[in-house]
Order: C-alpha cells, then sequence, then structure tokens
C-alpha cells in the first residue's frame, strides 16, 4: 500500500484523506478523536464498500431504485457544494448589519434560552424541548412572557411552560452567531435568485397539468 493508504480492499486503497472527509460526515475531527473511534470509523467505511463491490458484481447498478437515488443524491451533493461557494465568496458583514441582527432578534442571542414545554390537553405526552433560536418571533416572545407553570398558545394548541434556561451567551459569541445567520441569509437569497433567474428566462417548462396553478 501507499503512504496515503490507511487500508485495502482488493488492491484498491482506501487514504488518509478519505477517512477524514468520513470523520467530518460524522461529526468527528481526525485531530481530536481517539484511535479506536477512527478505527471503528474506518472499519465501518470498509464494510459499506465491501457490500457495495458486491453489489456491483450482481450488477445492482442499473437497479432502478439505485439509479434515481443516486442521481438525487448528486444532485443535493453539488447544490450544497454551490452554497459553500456562495458563501466563502461573501464578504463579511458589517459591524453595523451585525448589531442590528442582534437588537432585531434578541431571542436568538442575548435573549436566548432553552425551553421546555408540555401539551396542556395531554398531560401524559413528554415534554417538548424548544431552542429559542430556532422558533419563530411571535412563538419567541410568547413564551419570554409566559412564567413558569403558565400556559401559551402555540400552533393552535395549548402548552405548559415547564423550565425556560438563558444560555447567557457572551457578547463575541453573539456576534459571530448573527455574523453567520446573516451569511447564511445572503447565501439562501443568492440561490433564490439563481433559481428565480432560470425560471424568468424560460428555462423550466412544465408539461401540461403539472406545475403552478395546475389543478
Amino acid at each position: 500500500m501507499s503512504k496515503q493508504a490507511v487500508a485495502a480492499i482488493d488492491g484498491v486503497e482506501i487514504t488518509q484523506r478519505e477517512l477524514e472527509q468520513e470523520l467530518r460526515v460524522q461529526g468527528m475531527a481526525s485531530g481530536e478523536v481517539s484511535q479506536s473511534s477512527a478505527n471503528a470509523v474506518l472499519d465501518s467505511l470498509i464494510n459499506r464498500k465491501i457490500l457495495a463491490a458486491e453489489a456491483r458484481t450482481l450488477g445492482l447498478q442499473a437497479d432502478g431504485e439505485y439509479h434515481f437515488a443516486r442521481r438525487r443524491a448528486d444532485e443535493q451533493l453539488l447544490a450544497e457544494a454551490l452554497d459553500r461557494s456562495l458563501r466563502r465568496n461573501l464578504p463579511s458583514p458589517d459591524a453595523q448589519a451585525v448589531v442590528r441582527r442582534l437588537e432585531q432578534q434578541p431571542w436568538r442571542y442575548a435573549r436566548r434560552a432553552m425551553i421546555v414545554i408540555e401539551q396542556v390537553d395531554l398531560p401524559d405526552a413528554s415534554p417538548v424541548t424548544l431552542d429559542s433560536a430556532e422558533i419563530g418571533q411571535t412563538e419567541a416572545l410568547a413564551l419570554e412572557a409566559t412564567s413558569a407553570g403558565g400556559q401559551v398558545s402555540l400552533g393552535g394548541r395549548n402548552w405548559r411552560l415547564v423550565q425556560r434556561t438563558p444560555y447567557s451567551l457572551q457578547p463575541g459569541i453573539q456576534a459571530a452567531l448573527a455574523t453567520r445567520d446573516i451569511q447564511a441569509e445572503l447565501t439562501r437569497q443568492k440561490s433564490e435568485s439563481i433559481i428565480r433567474t432560470y425560471r424568468e428566462k424560460g428555462r423550466v417548462r412544465y408539461r401540461y397539468g403539472f406545475g403552478p396553478g395546475a389543478s
């Protein structure tokens, strides 16, 4: 095996870089993960490749479901690559934009909290945990105005506030999160602009009976 390889299957090498990518996909940093954990991920990768090799031997790459799943996965990965490219090329938001974001959406930053609620009408149901940064303004403000034990209407249902635990984020972390969110929003706007341009130029066509307005 070459110096870059960490394993091989029938002479086909698995490189250190491929293993590191697999670790990243599973949320592990290669420099921080233990050797035993890295070996477990490597063995899982090897097992997957063995099964894939056997499927190719059986000619299953011609399977219809595999074909469409692969095309969908390829499209999704390319869309994610475009998202990363757009985000890399964005200028950093200026300080005023970050301050405006922090002031306009405090429930996501300075007043961010972990909130536990339970359904009033279903006392046996498991409580639900919410991150105030992940919910809308109306819901966040309604929950902020509710004391522990109090009731609040969310999504047409009555809930009881069980507990509210503030994150107590430091100002620097708040600014970093706001910067990230601004960049994500700008990236989304650029993606929507690309889609809109394709459609406005007539590059999308529907068969009769399909598409917007079809019944």
